[in-house]
């Protein structure tokens, strides 16, 4: 199972407020629409291979580390 910690921090998630966090796992968890959620899986998979995030709507965009698949912390 993967450190859910490591990975909201790596994310930059850990910026947003608890209930706006709790709000967008929610609509994930019952996001029914089968495009958004391959959009989702494309993007999550990108991020587990080590590509730039894509926080263009979002306050900052940077480059991430990679997290293991394994749940590891962030690799330098």
């Amino acid at each position: 199972m993967r450190d859910l910690d490591a990975l909201v921090t790596a994310t930059g998630a850990d910026a947003l407020d608890a209930d706006v966090l709790a709000g967008a796992l929610l609509d994930a968890a019952a996001n029914t629409d089968k495009a958004i959620g391959e959009g989702w899986r494309k993007r999550g998979a990108a991020f587990f291979q080590g590509k730039s995030r894509d926080n263009s709507s979002g306050p900052r965009q940077q480059p991430e580390g990679t997290l293991s698949l394994d749940g590891g912390a962030a690799q330098a």
